[in-house]
C-alpha cells in the first residue's frame, strides 16, 4: 500500500480537522484520489461510497486497491450487479463502492439504503459534474450526500462557468455554509432581470460576482486548494496506463478515429 507524501499529509490533517466534510480541489497530478482515501481511513468510515465519471470507475477500483488494500465494487460492472443481488439478499456488504453518476441515477432507493450506514464516508469525483442544484444528477447526489457522515467534493475546477457553480459542491460537502441558493445568489452574483413576452417570471441573466475577497475567505474554512508550482516536494514524472470504459458513442467514435489512422 501507498504511504502519503508531504504535502499529501497536510492535505490529510486539514480535512481530517474539518471532520472528513470539504473540498479538495488540489491541481491535477498532486493525488487527491489517495488523499480522500485516506482521510475516510483515518476517520473509520465504512462503506466508502465514490461516485465519479463512468470512464475512471476501474481506475478508482485500482486506486482503493492499492492505497487501502481493499476490493472495491465497481457497481458500475458485472461485479456490481453481484453486490447488488448480495445487498438484496442481506449479505455481507462490501467495504467500498465505485459508482458513475448516470448509474447512481439508476440505483433503486432500497439499494442505497442497504449501501449507505450512519458511519459511512462519501467520496465526490470531478464535483463539478454535480453543480447545477437542480439537474436529476445533482439531486441523486445530494440524496446520498445526505445519508453520509463524511463528504468529500474533489474537483481541479471548481469554477467551470461562473460563481453560481460554487454553491452546490460547497452545499454537499457542508450544508448551510454558504446560506441557502437565494442568499447564496444575492450575496455573491451579480445579475440584471428582464421580462420575455412569453414569460410569465422574470429572466435573470448573471453577469458578474461581487464580494470575491469575502467569498474566498468563506471557501477557504472548508477548501484544500494547491498548485503544482507550491508544492515543492514531488517525486519526479511518473506515466501511467490507464484503461477507459467508453459509452457506445464514444467507442465508435474511437474505432472510426482508430480505422482512419491504420488506412
Amino acid at each position: 500500500m501507498r504511504t502519503p507524501l508531504p504535502h499529501q499529509q497536510e492535505a490529510i490533517d486539514r480535512l481530517v480537522q474539518m471532520g472528513g466534510r470539504g473540498l479538495l480541489c488540489d491541481e491535477m497530478g498532486l493525488g487527491k484520489s489517495s488523499v480522500a482515501l485516506w482521510v475516510m481511513r483515518q476517520l473509520k468510515a465504512s462503506p466508502i461510497v465514490v461516485v465519479c465519471p463512468l470512464s475512471v470507475t476501474h481506475k478508482w477500483c485500482d486506486e482503493v486497491l492499492v492505497t487501502l488494500g481493499r476490493d472495491a465494487a465497481n457497481l458500475s460492472a458485472k461485479s456490481g450487479k453481484a453486490a447488488e443481488l448480495a445487498m438484496k439478499h442481506g449479505c455481507v456488504a462490501h467495504t467500498a463502492y465505485v459508482v458513475h453518476y448516470e448509474r447512481l441515477l439508476s440505483l433503486p432507493e432500497e439499494r442505497i439504503v442497504q449501501m449507505v450506514g450512519p458511519e459511512s464516508g462519501l467520496i465526490i469525483d470531478e464535483a463539478h459534474y454535480a453543480k447545477t442544484r437542480t439537474s436529476l444528477r445533482s439531486r441523486a447526489v445530494r440524496a446520498l450526500a445526505q445519508r453520509c457522515k463524511h463528504v468529500l467534493c474533489l474537483t481541479g475546477t471548481l469554477v467551470r462557468n461562473d460563481v453560481r457553480d460554487v454553491w452546490h459542491p460547497t452545499e454537499l460537502a457542508v450544508p448551510g455554509h454558504l446560506g441557502t441558493y437565494a442568499m447564496f445568489e444575492a450575496r455573491y452574483c451579480d445579475f440584471r432581470q428582464f421580462k420575455l413576452p412569453s414569460m410569465r417570471r422574470p429572466v435573470k441573466q448573471f453577469t458578474s460576482s461581487k464580494n470575491e475577497a469575502q467569498l474566498a475567505s468563506k471557501l477557504n474554512e472548508v477548501m484544500v486548494r494547491r498548485k503544482k508550482v507550491d508544492v515543492v516536494n514531488l517525486p519526479p514524472k511518473q506515466r501511467v496506463v490507464v484503461p477507459l470504459d467508453l459509452d457506445k458513442e464514444s467507442a465508435r467514435a474511437y474505432r472510426e478515429m482508430e480505422h482512419r489512422a491504420m488506412v
